[in-house]
């Protein structure tokens, strides 16, 4: 869970600090989920809330699937199903909690995979085009013009 934490504070957190738009509002989402289960996971002292995960779970999904801006933040939400669905697997019986728990991880840790890559990987072209265009490539043709 720390590890994962970490992840979240370092990815999530700066994303959520210095992008905007779509990034900044997904990011946002991810850490106020996390913050939301977290917390009343710790309130409520159960050790598998599903009824609360699974109603946190839609509302960020709904967030972030209202008018995706690409195919990254798409992706993003359609992790937010799978939790959904994982959380209504758990609560018909067919998966045990180890497995459940391990579900939700992997899937979390997916989530913030996918919003580093989109996040930075954006953040890096978006800094490669303006880098090109600052410095364009001069044409070596041997002192000619």
């Amino acid at each position: 869970m720390i590890s994962y934490l970490t992840g979240l504070v370092l990815i999530a957190g700066s994303l959520a600090l210095f992008s905007r738009g779509a990034v900044e509002r997904c990011a946002s989402v991810i850490i106020a989920n996390w913050i939301a289960q977290f917390v009343y996971n710790d309130w409520a002292g159960t050790f598998t809330p599903w009824v609360w995960f699974m109603t946190i779970d839609t509302l960020s999904a709904l967030v972030i699937l209202w008018r995706p801006a690409c195919r990254w933040q798409a992706a993003l939400g359609i992790t937010y199903v799978a939790q959904i669905v994982c959380h209504f697997i758990y609560a018909k019986g067919g998966l045990v909690q180890h497995d459940y728990w391990q579900v939700l991880t992997n899937i979390a840790w997916l989530q913030l995979i996918l919003l580093g890559v989109w996040g930075y990987g954006s953040g890096a072209s978006r800094f490669a085009v303006r880098w090109r265009s600052e410095h364009p490539h001069k044409t070596h043709n041997g002192g000619l013009a």
